[in-house]
């Protein structure tokens, strides 16, 4: 879970082809004195996993559908990028909490509504929950 409050600027330093997907590996800076393999960081709003960190870089395996769905796709070397670490257990969340509201009620017997997925062929069945 993330805050949206960023807690640093990063850098992308490389963003290649790799296999089915691309690497992107960022700059942290600072940040990557706290960061571990499999930590999951928001960069730009997307939640992205740590695959590997050399010395205050950090690498993510990202997929084709990642960069095509989201603002990760335009990225350019570089360019600076927002940060932000997942929440642990007490840490201080601020007061930046948005939740969604609906725009009409809705009855429990109806399904929710339909997210349409971005090229994606899993669409989760909400009838199954």
């Amino acid at each position: 879970m993330f805050t949206g409050i960023i807690e640093h600027m990063g850098r992308v330093k490389e963003l290649r082809r790799a296999g089915e997907g691309s690497l992107l590996v960022l700059e942290l800076g600072p940040m990557a004195r706290e960061v571990r393999p499999g930590e999951s960081i928001s960069v730009e709003g997307v939640c992205l996993t740590v695959t590997g960190l050399k010395g205050e870089q950090a690498s993510f395996d990202v997929s084709q559908e990642t960069l095509k769905c989201s603002t990760l796709g335009g990225l350019r070397v570089g360019q600076g990028v927002n940060l932000e670490r997942s929440l642990k257990v007490g840490d201080r969340m601020g007061d930046t909490w948005t939740v969604p509201a609906p725009s009409k009620k809705r009855r429990n017997t109806q399904d929710p509504p339909q997210a349409e997925p971005c090229g994606s062929p899993y669409q989760r069945d909400w009838r199954r929950i």
